[in-house]
């Protein structure tokens, strides 16, 4: 089994694209395996020969190839909307053999096209759930406690510290 971790971030000052997120997804499967299948050697093989990339089509084969070696693949991909073709993306990983299993996040899906049989869930927490939870976790944390005072507590920072934590979460 293997499970693949795809983190898309903003301000890198550089345009994702498909090719990126399908280089790091290929580079993943094969470090588990610690092996090439025969599509991956040939696809680094085609690659060494010319200058450009091969194909976002060539690199869905090879990691076709790679998930074929395992019996379970999970994919966590995180911010997808950070890719400039997110839709292409999705469409081949969505075509990838059955034991490929799928957990996309996106910030915005108004920009996704609707697949046949989609499961969505809005995670988005109320800011009093945030809040809570800032304050239960702050509460049993000893080294916060600490910076705070342990017998007479700034009460007042403690909560200057939850409020900007609940103002910077944006229900995430």
């Amino acid at each position: 089994m293997a499970t693949v971790f795809v983190f898309c971030q903003e301000g890198s000052g550089k345009e994702h694209t498909s090719i990126d997120i399908l280089k790091n997804i290929l580079a993943q499967l094969v470090y588990r395996k610690r092996s090439l299948s025969y599509a991956t050697s040939s696809l680094y093989y085609s690659e060494s020969l010319r200058e450009d990339c091969a194909s976002p089509k060539a690199y869905q084969n090879a990691i076709r190839a790679e998930v074929n070696r395992f019996s379970k693949v999970l994919f966590v991909i995180d911010g997808l909307d950070m890719f400039s073709d997110k839709e292409r993306i999705l469409g081949r990983l969505q075509k990838l053999p059955q034991q490929a299993q799928l957990l996309v996040t996106l910030r915005d899906t108004s920009g996704i096209k609707p697949v046949d049989n989609p499961v969505y869930m809005s995670v988005l927490a109320p800011p009093e759930d945030i809040g809570l939870y800032t304050l239960s976790r702050t509460r049993r944390d000893s080294g916060f406690r600490k910076h705070i005072g342990v017998k007479n507590p700034d009460l007042k920072l403690e909560d200057e510290i939850i409020h900007a934590v609940v103002d910077h979460s944006h229900g995430m």
